[in-house]
């Protein structure tokens, strides 16, 4: 917050004294990236890492990870457990999720996180959430944000329903300071609205991707990343992000480390360097020809591990993005 003298007329004097008024503008801090989830993972695999904070998800249910950065749900029973308490703690917040939605029943959910008369892991009649569902009842897009279920939401409507069957950029922007938000979609504000529901009033312990605080039918899509941001993403920053796509971030180039175990080499790098694809090459000569390592890393102690084997031949080894 800042003070700032206003010269619109208010000064002048009383007998010996003089005054001027001072304005307090609202003001938010730059946003911050909190969590940032990629989705990287094997065949059976359930962990879905937080790759900038230290939230990391759990995949429950009718899911597989593609091995190429996404997650698919299949509308049965499939959906993403975040820790307690994600964003109850913030006072302005931004959402952007890469998602692909294959249709099907109104109400199903991109995220839901609240509470409902079920208790924590359980769906029942939704009490206080933030939510967005691809399709509502009336079929347009929706998101609401509640601390007294559905009689008091805070709510935004698109013009229609969430794409079918491509994979679609979304942003969600919270502005509780000044009482606005808005909802996007591959980069272009659809619809705006007010942001009267503290965060701070949801008790947000069941944090989910996919699933609905209310009985309502789980996510038939693909996730390819999710991101939450303490503060509002500007429009700029939001096309921005758009046109870059999911698997581009401003991080330092990632380290790639290895070391030998047994008969083996076991090559890392950072988990906060999502995207990244580790190549291979017998010689350094002009022209070389790099091949992709084909066994997906594996997700341990905050980093990117690929087991290859020893053998006779000269490798080299490189990530590409």
């Amino acid at each position: 917050m800042k003070l700032v003298l206003d010269t619109s007329g208010a000064n002048g004097s009383v007998g010996n004294f003089n005054y001027f008024s001072l304005t307090a503008p609202k003001t938010n801090p730059p946003p911050v990236l909190l969590h940032r989830y990629s989705f990287e993972g094997g065949a059976g695999a359930t962990l879905v890492a937080d790759s900038v904070g230290n939230a990391d998800g759990t995949a429950i249910g009718s899911v597989a990870f593609t091995g190429n950065g996404r997650l698919n749900l299949t509308g049965a029973n499939g959906y993403v457990n975040f820790p307690n308490g994600l964003i109850s703690g913030l006072t302005n917040a931004t959402f952007e999720a890469w998602v692909t939605w294959n249709g099907g029943s109104a109400w199903q959910r991109i995220f839901d996180f609240g509470s409902n008369s079920g208790g924590e892991n359980n769906q029942g009649t939704g009490l206080t959430y933030i939510m967005l569902t691809p399709q509502s009842g009336p079929g347009p897009i929706r998101f609401a944000v509640t601390t007294n279920s559905s009689n008091a939401e805070a709510a935004l409507v698109g013009p229609s329903a969430f794409p079918i069957g491509q994979e679609t950029h979304l942003a969600v922007t919270y502005d509780f300071v000044a009482g606005t938000s808005a909802l996007y979609l591959n980069g272009q504000i659809i619809t705006n609205g007010v942001a009267s529901v503290p965060l701070g009033g949801i008790n947000d312990v069941n944090v989910w991707l996919g699933k609905s605080q209310w009985g309502d039918p789980y996510l038939n899509g693909q996730f390819d990343e999710f991101r939450i941001y303490n503060g509002v993403v500007s429009d700029s920053a939001i096309a921005a992000s758009f046109a870059a796509g999911p698997d581009a971030l401003i991080v330092p180039p990632p380290a790639l480390s290895a070391k030998i175990s047994g008969n083996s080499v076991i090559l890392s790098w950072p988990v906060n360097a999502p995207g990244f694809t580790l190549q291979s090459t017998t010689n350094l000569q002009p022209g070389a020809t790099w091949t992709p390592i084909l066994t997906a890393p594996l997700l341990q102690n905050g980093q990117h591990t690929v087991t290859v084997p020893i053998s006779n031949t000269n490798l080299f080894f490189r990530l590409r993005q």
